[in-house]
């Protein structure tokens, strides 16, 4: 038994969408999880036991607190993390996670160094050196937000003149700190890095055009309600990158998704069994 935290904050009041909702459906039947927590500015204090406070996360975008909530949160408490896009299938085995001695994070591994995917982190012990080397410098940026007159004032003009949000850049508390941290540590056998395409985390797309064209042609595109083979998810849990979902897809009720005749409505019916004919062949 364990825990699975997740970060989620309602933005203007909106409710969460439905694919997001299903896609957390998953966990109650599939993660065998104890607990399901649910991490956000106002409770991050409490969570972190004061690493990050509220008022600091209020600094920066739901994705780059995120970020930092993983850091805080899993520098102190054992067991998973997860972005709240994740499906996990009945095959989702966390045992695989948690007997390991170190951090595991799937990343993309190519002749270049690893770049981690800051969509999952699984914590079997406390006290990792890879963690307290995120958290130090994601409270380092921090600090730097808070106190840097610079920053401050250009802060102060984006969001009253401009009217947008902060100019930090989006992985400025993830993967802008913790990309070389990741190779170095994964080297000194201090963190396990998954290949995201070996383990089917994150399928990949026939296009070059790499990124939301992955939608299209993997989850959406046309006859793509074929079945598909169970090597695709040899873990058992797949990211679908929320941020590279069409508008229709976003706005979409539980009952358009679980019919939507596609790899994605078939993947849902298949974690979920809402469907008992569909099966992996």
């Amino acid at each position: 038994m364990y825990t699975l935290f997740y970060y989620w904050d309602d933005i203007d009041g909106n409710e969460m969408p439905y694919h997001i909702k299903l896609c957390m459906e998953t966990w109650n039947q599939n993660s065998m999880a104890e607990r399901i927590i649910r991490v956000n500015k106002e409770n991050i204090e409490v969570i972190s036991y004061g690493a990050i406070t509220s008022s600091q996360m209020k600094l920066f975008t739901p994705a780059q607190r995120s970020d930092a909530a993983m850091a805080a949160t899993m520098s102190i408490h054992q067991g998973l993390f997860l972005d709240a896009d994740t499906i996990l299938l009945p095959t989702f085995n966390p045992a695989r996670y948690l007997k390991q001695e170190v951090p595991t994070m799937y990343a993309a591994i190519g002749a270049a160094s690893p770049l981690p995917m800051l969509s999952f982190l699984a914590c079997p012990r406390k006290g990792s050196s890879f963690m307290k080397a995120w958290l130090d410098g994601t409270q380092r940026q921090i600090h730097h937000e808070e106190t840097s007159s610079r920053r401050i004032l250009r802060r102060a003009y984006r969001e009253r003149i401009q009217r947008k949000h902060v100019h930090v850049r989006w992985d400025y508390l993830g993967a802008a700190i913790i990309n070389d941290l990741a190779a170095r540590e994964a080297s000194q056998a201090s963190l396990m890095l998954l290949d995201t395409v070996e383990t089917g985390y994150l399928p990949r797309s026939g296009s070059a055009n790499y990124g939301p064209q992955i939608v299209n042609d993997y989850w959406l595109a046309a006859g793509s309600d074929s079945l598909f083979s169970s090597t695709d998810y040899t873990h058992g849990i797949v990211t679908l990158q929320n941020s590279w979902l069409p508008q229709n897809i976003r706005t979409a009720t539980e009952a358009e998704l679980l019919e939507h005749p596609s790899r994605l409505g078939r993947l849902f019916r298949y974690a979920l069994d809402k469907i008992a004919s569909v099966k992996l062949v």
